[in-house]
């Protein structure tokens, strides 16, 4: 789940894990160029991470969350 869409200056990321273990987190532009990169240390069951997103202009981007094998991605707006 990601939250509050549209976002301006946090963006909050609620997944939930299987296992233990980092998760990392991209925020790519239109092109496919990573704006930002982070990664997180999850717990099993349900995390919460934020991410500061003040210096992204408005604008649409997409968001990859990878954990192991699992991936994830979506469209999200500013």
């Amino acid at each position: 789940e990601l939250y509050p869409v549209p976002f301006t200056n946090d963006l909050k990321v609620k997944m939930e894990q299987d296992l233990e273990g980092t998760t990392e987190v991209k925020i790519l532009d239109m092109n496919g160029k990573i704006i930002l990169k982070k990664s997180f240390e999850g717990v099993k069951g349900t995390n919460i991470f934020s991410l500061n997103t003040t210096h992204l202009a408005p604008g649409v981007y997409f968001i990859e969350m990878a954990n192991g094998a699992n991936v994830y991605s979506e469209k999200i707006v500013k």
